[in-house]
């Protein structure tokens, strides 16, 4: 499910535990591969990262460091891509936005935004906005 552009207009403008992201700073992200500041990573939208500490050689050596799960989980699930901006993870789900630490999982901030209820969503439930997210995880190495 391709997330919303209104999803990822909240996510970078509701309050930023750093710094907002420019129109420029996402046109080149491909220069900060350790970011994902738009849905596939880049306007290219290759979905690729050119970070390369995690190879085939090592995968086997990563453990799970923490998770983040909504506190509700739509009935028909939730996916998309969170986006990350110098090290805040923003995850939406329903009508919340969280961000979060992306190396511990620590919460920074949760926004809950007044959905339309009138909207069709595609759910069984005429309540839930088009909105959802994937749990956040994250990964470190025991070989760090």
């Amino acid at each position: 499910m391709r997330l919303p552009t209104a999803a990822v207009a909240v996510c970078l403008l509701v309050g930023s535990v750093q710094a907002q992201v420019s129109y420029e700073r996402i046109r080149h992200a491909s220069k900060e591969p350790q970011n994902w500041l738009t849905y596939s990573g880049t306007y290219d939208s290759h979905r690729y990262s050119a970070l390369d500490q995690i190879t085939t050689d090592n995968a086997k050596n990563l453990q799970l460091q923490w998770v983040y799960q909504p506190g509700y989980i739509l009935d028909r699930g939730y996916s998309a891509t969170p986006l990350v901006v110098d090290g805040v993870m923003y995850t939406v789900q329903a009508d919340e936005v969280v961000a979060l630490d992306a190396a511990t999982g620590r919460i920074f901030w949760t926004y809950r935004y007044e959905s339309n209820p009138t909207r069709s969503t595609g759910s069984r439930s005429p309540r839930v906005s088009p909105f959802s997210a994937t749990p956040c995880t994250g990964w470190r190495s025991m070989r760090a």
